[in-house]
């Protein structure tokens, strides 16, 4: 059927199929591995931004932990211009 998106073709063997028939087991129902497949990436998907989000807020967290360490003592600006010749 003709499309604008992009197709791609993921092969129903080794690893993948393993992984469908993990999938089977943890969701038993009418789920063809098509349907599988699809959940699979589904869920995936939400661990990946789960984790980047986890990740951002790590970073964000030590940023903050680390705001004002290198603070410059009262007059340190001054001292330093005074120091350059006018």
């Amino acid at each position: 059927m003709p499309t604008i998106h992009r197709r791609i073709s993921i092969l129903d063997s080794g690893e993948v199929a393993r992984q469908i028939d993990a999938a089977a087991l943890a969701w038993p129902g009418a789920f063809s591995r098509q349907q599988l497949a699809r959940r699979l990436m589904a869920v995936g998907a939400e661990v990946a931004e789960r984790e980047r989000a986890d990740e951002i807020a790590r970073r964000l967290a030590a940023l903050d932990q680390a705001a004002g360490l290198a603070q410059y003592p009262p007059g340190y600006l001054q001292a330093m211009a005074d120091e350059w010749p006018s």
